[in-house]
């Protein structure tokens, strides 16, 4: 459902980055009994444990591009919604690179 990592190298890590940006811009998340692309996560503690993730990346010098925490989503206001995210330039030395971070979906979008 989610992938988390892609490895891109010169000449085109910047492009993919780009490119990838732009189609993130495109992703709705709401509501899976309506058209979307992406729905809540499971659990307010989950969501904020994977949005925490992008604290770290940004305090071990990597890019956050895109962060996802600000998404207005097509559903209920108390909805465990995180947007798309992308992290970018991310040291090996970074949790955001060593731990394993699971996404799930509770509801299945079309």
């Amino acid at each position: 459902m989610a992938i988390s990592v892609v490895v891109a190298v010169d000449p085109i890590g910047d492009k993919l980055v780009e490119a990838v940006t732009q189609k993130m811009a495109a992703i709705t998340v709401g509501d899976g009994r309506r058209s979307c692309d992406m729905g809540p996560l499971v659990t307010k503690e989950h969501r904020d444990k994977v949005a925490a993730y992008l604290d770290v990346a940004h305090a071990d010098g990597a890019s956050v591009v895109v962060d996802g925490r600000g998404v207005v989503a097509d559903g209920a206001p108390e909805g465990f919604w995180l947007g798309p995210s992308l992290i970018d330039h991310v040291p090996i030395t970074s949790r955001v690179y060593t731990e394993e971070i699971l996404v799930r979906c509770c509801l299945s979008c079309g």
